[in-house]
């Protein structure tokens, strides 16, 4: 009896032993896919609306030199929560124009010269300038003289939020299934265990010497 005890747990320890590495498997690749999908999505809308803010605001600082902030600054919140992501303008000192998110204090200029006017990608807080690490895209431009620079930037903890919301439907879809699976796999390895149960039970019969069997 403890023989044929010890066949079904070991089947059965061995079949969840894989269902769960599998599980664990899958969580680890969509984990790590979730979070390539976030970026390559985010870069290519921050870099879309950091160009098109860029044009914007260089063709209104031409247009009117004198009041075309309070247009910059309607447009950029407009774009800002179009897009859930913030957008910083900076002159050419580091000096911070307009922005649509908490800014602490100035953007040095070596990280400014980071930005070229095809846009460019960097992972920084730029120095505590924006107070938390983030995915900024940065467009430089000019405009009546001076360069500026529109940045579009999404915190780290959007991408967290994001991932966290995957893996938590993944989890919760993971224990159902395993549930139902683990049900199945019992009543299956009961079946399948049945035969070498009786084996085992016809050995031990004829290690007895009893040859009835």
């Amino acid at each position: 009896m403890n023989n044929s005890k010890s066949i079904f747990l070991r089947y059965f320890a061995i079949c969840s032993a894989v269902i769960l590495v599998s599980f664990c498997c899958l969580g680890t690749v969509l984990l790590l896919v979730s979070s390539r999908y976030f970026i390559d999505e985010k870069k290519s809308l921050l870099l879309k609306n950091a160009k098109a803010l860029a044009s914007y605001t260089q063709e209104k600082m031409l247009e009117d030199p004198e009041d075309w902030r309070d247009d910059c600054a309607g447009e950029m919140k407009d774009y800002s929560i179009s897009c859930n992501a913030d957008f910083v303008l900076s002159d050419g000192e580091g000096y911070i124009v307009i922005s649509t998110g908490k800014t602490e204090n100035g953007i040095s200029t070596a990280d400014l010269e980071q930005f070229g006017e095809n846009g460019s990608y960097v992972y920084s807080d730029l120095d505590g300038a924006i107070g938390e690490t983030s995915h900024i895209m940065g467009v430089q431009f000019k405009a009546n003289g001076p360069t500026y620079y529109m940045l579009a930037y999404s915190p780290k903890s959007d991408q967290d939020d994001y991932i966290w919301n995957i893996m938590e439907i993944f989890i919760i879809s993971a224990v159902l299934v395993l549930i139902v699976v683990m049900f199945l796999v019992y009543f299956a390895t009961l079946k399948l265990t049945e035969p070498i149960k009786e084996i085992a039970a016809v050995s031990k019969k004829l290690g007895a010497g009893d040859f009835s069997a």
